[in-house]
């Protein structure tokens, strides 16, 4: 069954990869958010490809020419892929908001470097339809893929000579195919188990999507050996056609792949490999072969790289230009023709002046494979260089705040000031570009324990008080998700006053009662903090008591909050229940600053901000309400919404979690405010 695969023209394949690649952008398209597999067929006939030249190389001269294999990387896959990077990046930074650079060029230099999908893992940016705010290079995650796959393919093959032994006939062959099945089966196990509880990692990671370049490698192997009935052969290509088109409606693919499920497609993409080409049968004129080489679809297929690479930038930029939170059919229409042009120029003046035939002059200086790896290296690093200023957050601009002139900048602190006291105009602080750099500083610890349920994440992380006295007189513990971790500028300019030491406690998403079942990672983390409470010696717990976002048209306590608050107080630990900061993830509040919007027009509803839902504490725990400074505008009759700029600060830096220097100027509302349930707090004298 196995051999050394031929070296000829495939058309059907070459079709085939066409229609996948456009099915994925008809889908993006037009298809709100659904997964069409085509990349899953991509990665795929990649693996299909690379596999059969490398093969065929080993097998014929012992070694590969590498000089001639990166050389044909570059002409054909990176210069088309930099210019569509280089491009964008320009006009991002002239069509994007400021607030948006830094994110934009960050994934820019991660997919010059091929290394985008991780980049969205790091960022927590999952896959998904597009939206205005949404990565203008999250496309790149399978170019990315597939560009460590295009590095790691030779290494695995000379690895597995070492093994057989040998790179000469069907032992090697044998050799080779034996590894790529360890890889499909190791790889697509992963992306089964890491599916079930990190789907959104699961489907931009290179280790669940090594099983498909395996799947098409091992077709490449097999597929010339295959021998079906010529009767077998015309159902068996449209029948393959039929389950790639209809993948993207039978299943949800960005809930799904690449696990199990993904099968469907590379089964439907490898029946029409089987069916081969029938050019010279009489079923010919009927079969799938023949529509796949059709002109049309040849036309498609020729500048389906191009497609794929322009269609996403063009539009983000079409939803940006346009404030549209979708595109809708004209739209969708528009942005299709757009790509069509910009992909067949792109196909003409680069891909085909690169092309091996080429008689261009750029395409005969560049066909040297000794000038196009190091133009090609020096394009890479000096694009990544000059970019990673712009991508860069400046570490000095997040201590800046505590120098402040609270005459000018007294956020919060405005609710102290007399009647008639007028507010100093002046730029905010933080700018929305700069927003990002004013979260707590507990995250720039490296302490937070990750969000979601990979195995690990319910340990319980200690982010520690750096500037607390030898001696304090008390200790002051944050916790219940990054809501409970935003006031931590606020108690630290306490704690400096009275000598406390304020820890944090952090599973990003995970508040208390915030699991969605208590065999989860968050249900564990919350069990492990209790018992880390009862071991610690903890003078109070500070947790974010409610909660409100867009989901409900009110404040709201999580329903199995009570149960964790019991927990907590029965360690003989004080309770603080904060009252919910204002929250709507549907709202970026510096993004909408940035856009020209007014604090009023980009503030959070006050209306759910109405009575105190907790009303049923258990003995040692208490409410603590602050709504009247996190809200001024609560006060004010006139206004709709908390207002996003108070007293010259920003207040939040993304839809709802306070700047370091807003949480700062909460100080003094937040002394007033203990004194009656904590006033032995602020009765201890402070340590040295």
């Amino acid at each position: 069954m196995l051999g050394v695969p031929e070296r000829r023209f495939r058309p059907e394949l070459h079709g085939v990869r066409g229609l996948a690649l456009l099915g994925v952008v008809l889908f993006h398209l037009f298809g709100q958010g659904r997964v069409s597999g085509g990349i899953d067929i991509f990665l795929a006939v990649t693996g299909f490809l690379f596999v059969s030249m490398l093969v065929r190389e080993f097998t014929a001269d012992g070694q590969v020419n590498l000089t001639q294999y990166f050389g044909r990387l570059y002409r054909r896959i990176f210069i088309p892929a930099a210019l569509v990077i280089g491009i964008t990046a320009a006009f991002a930074y002239f069509i994007l908001p400021k607030t948006a650079h830094r994110q934009a060029f960050a994934e820019a230099r991660a997919s010059l470097l091929y290394f985008e999908n991780f980049e969205l893992i790091r960022s927590q940016l999952a896959y998904g339809a597009a939206g205005p705010q949404t990565s203008l290079y999250q496309h790149f995650w399978s170019l990315s893929v597939q560009g460590q796959f295009y590095v790691v393919l030779p290494v695995f093959f000379v690895a597995v000579a070492i093994s057989a032994g040998t790179v000469r006939g069907m032992h090697f062959v044998r050799a080779i195919a034996l590894a790529l099945s360890g890889v499909l089966i190791i790889s697509l196990l992963w992306a089964a188990i890491q599916g079930f509880y990190a789907q959104d990692k699961a489907y931009l990671s290179t280790w669940t999507r090594l099983w498909e370049f395996a799947f098409g490698g091992l077709a490449a192997l097999v597929l010339d050996r295959i021998r079906v009935r010529s009767s077998w052969r015309l159902p068996a290509g449209w029948i393959g056609l039929a389950m790639i088109a209809t993948t993207g409606f039978v299943f949800d693919g960005g809930q799904v792949f690449p696990g199990p499920l993904a099968l469907w497609p590379l089964f439907g993409w490898l029946l029409v490999m089987v069916s081969g080409d029938l050019s010279g049968t009489p079923a010919d004129r009927f079969s799938a072969s023949r529509f796949l080489k059709s002109p049309t679809v040849r036309w498609f297929a020729d500048r389906s790289y191009g497609i794929y690479l322009w269609h996403w930038p063009v539009l983000i930029f079409y939803l940006n230009i346009r404030d549209r939170s979708a595109v809708g059919i004209k739209g969708a229409a528009l942005v299709f023709f757009i790509t069509l042009v910009l992909a067949a120029a792109t196909y003409r003046s680069v891909e085909l002046r690169l092309a091996p035939r080429s008689t261009s002059r750029i395409g005969t200086i560049f066909k040297r494979n000794k000038t196009m790896i190091p133009a090609g290296s020096a394009a890479m690093l000096v694009g990544a260089l000059v970019i990673t200023p712009l991508a860069n957050s400046n570490g000095e601009v997040r201590t800046a705040y505590e120098d402040l002139n609270q005459d000018v900048y007294p956020g919060a602190h405005i609710a102290f000031w007399e009647d008639d006291r007028d507010l100093p105009e002046a730029d905010m602080v933080p700018m929305p570009e700069e927003a990002r750099d004013f979260k707590s500083p507990y995250f720039y610890q490296g302490c937070e324990q990750s969000s979601g349920d990979d195995p690990g994440t319910d340990v319980v992380l200690v982010c520690e008080d750096e500037g607390a006295p030898s001696q304090p007189t008390a200790t002051i513990v944050l916790t219940g998700g990054s809501f409970g971790g935003h006031w931590e500028t606020t108690f630290k300019s306490l704690a400096r006053k009275y000598g406390w030491e304020v820890i944090v406690l952090d599973k990003g998403g995970c508040p208390l009662g915030g699991e969605l079942s208590p065999d989860s990672m968050c249900g564990r983390y919350n069990e492990n903090l209790v018992e880390w409470l009862a071991s610690n010696d903890v003078d109070l717990v500070v947790a974010s008591g409610s909660r409100t976002d867009e989901a409900r048209d009110e404040e709201y306590i999580l329903d199995r909050a009570p149960y964790w608050w019991k927990q907590i107080t029965e360690t003989d630990t004080q309770l603080m229940l904060m009252r919910a900061a204002p929250k709507d993830s549907n709202l970026d509040i510096p993004r909408c600053l940035s856009d020209g919007g007014t604090s009023q027009e980009c503030g959070i509803p006050k209306k759910w901000l109405k009575e105190d839902p907790q009303t049923d504490l258990p003995d040692g725990a208490y409410s603590l309400d602050m709504k009247e400074y996190v809200c001024p505008a609560v006060n004010d009759p006139q206004a709709d919404n908390c207002d996003a700029i108070v007293g010259n600060i920003l207040t939040s830096y993304d839809h709802g979690h306070f700047t370091a220097p807003f949480a700062r100027s909460l100080a003094d509302g937040l002394e007033k405010e203990m004194r009656q349930d904590f006033g032995w707090l602020m009765r201890q004298s402070s340590a040295t």
